[in-house]
């Protein structure tokens, strides 16, 4: 009896160990066929000469000259790429420094995404690479991210961030250190937005119309908080929300719009959106002078979200000279 229970465990594990063999060699063959390597130093080193500090998109036209110029391929140089995005990163509570690098479906331009943390505040308020990377390419107006690279391998948190776009499942993730996946593989049974009964997902829907006070029309601050909140993405909670951020000694305006998820909690606020621009944009949290942030709650009445409360607490930890505005948004 021991020895059948013994061969049975062993023809168990040989099957166990060849479908995780092939599994992997499916994996280690894309990566082979798209010679993917570990960032170089060196290429690095040219990278610098050419990618200034502070850029956080690169063109398709500018990628595929330094793609030539460096003979290798647009995906090799998204890796190469990364430790110039990690250093927008914030992480000061951590220290752990994340950079990402998406590339558009539709423009072939390159963006960079990285880690934000907030000091004296809650670690649920951290913006993370990938987030950072959705954030920005809403606000280009990207509706699909084909592949990313990363610097290390995408947290639950990331992947269910990601899953939230369309086609999002059929994303290459480039993880130099390993394999490349598509994210589907990294989330199986995932959760997402046609579970909830949403055809369009994040970053490929349609902006809403709202209108507010019309003592507050001749507002540009407010004006621009508005225009973020009409292009929000809040399918879940009808909390359409926007954030428009004043430089200070300056004419420049910041915005961000809301981003949820179908899993509700890897949601990203307007102010985190308006910071992840702000960052990429080359300011600083101190350079903040004002804030409006206008938000639209559900029309009928019923329980819905606010983001006024994170949003005043976040400031206050950031930017506590700044001042703040907040306004409620109808339909129309």
């Amino acid at each position: 009896m021991l020895k059948v229970v013994l061969f049975l465990l062993l023809v168990t594990f040989s099957h166990v160990y060849a479908a995780d063999k092939i599994e992997r060699g499916t994996c280690n063959t894309v990566m082979e066929s798209l010679a993917l390597t570990p960032p170089n130093p060196e290429i690095t080193k040219q990278l610098e000469k050419f990618v200034p500090a502070g850029t956080s998109v690169v063109s398709k036209a500018a990628a595929d000259k330094l793609a030539k110029m460096l003979n290798i391929s647009t995906s090799q140089l998204m890796i190469e790429l990364i430790p110039l995005a990690k250093k927008m990163a914030s992480p000061p509570i951590s220290e752990y420094y994340v950079g990402v690098v998406g590339r558009a479906k539709e423009t072939g331009d390159l963006i960079f995404g990285v880690n934000l943390e907030f000091p004296n505040h809650t670690l649920n308020q951290t913006v993370h690479g990938e987030q950072f990377m959705l954030a920005r390419a809403m606000s280009l107006k990207v509706k699909q991210i084909e592949s990313l690279a990363v610097s290390a391998s995408p947290c639950g948190h990331c992947r269910q961030f990601l899953n939230e776009t369309d086609g999002g499942s059929e994303m290459n993730i480039f993880w130099p250190k390993t394999e490349v996946f598509k994210l589907k593989a990294l989330l199986p049974f995932s959760f997402g937005p046609l579970d909830l009964g949403e055809t369009s997902g994040l970053l490929n829907t349609k902006s809403i119309k709202l209108k507010i006070s019309k003592s507050l029309t001749g507002d540009e601050l407010t004006l621009k908080a508005l225009e973020a909140a009409e292009n929000s993405y809040a399918p879940y909670s009808k909390n359409y929300s926007g954030v428009a951020i004043k430089i200070h000694r300056s004419k420049t305006i910041i915005t961000g719009s809301y981003m949820e998820n179908a899993a509700f909690n890897p949601s990203l606020s307007p102010l985190q959106a308006a910071l992840v621009n702000l960052v990429a944009e080359g300011f600083k949290y101190s350079d903040i002078e004002a804030l409006a942030l206008v938000e639209a709650q559900k029309p009928d009445g019923k329980a819905s979200s606010s983001q006024v409360e994170s949003t005043s607490a976040l400031l206050r930890s950031i930017a506590p000279n700044a001042n703040a505005k907040y306004v409620k948004a109808k339909w129309e």
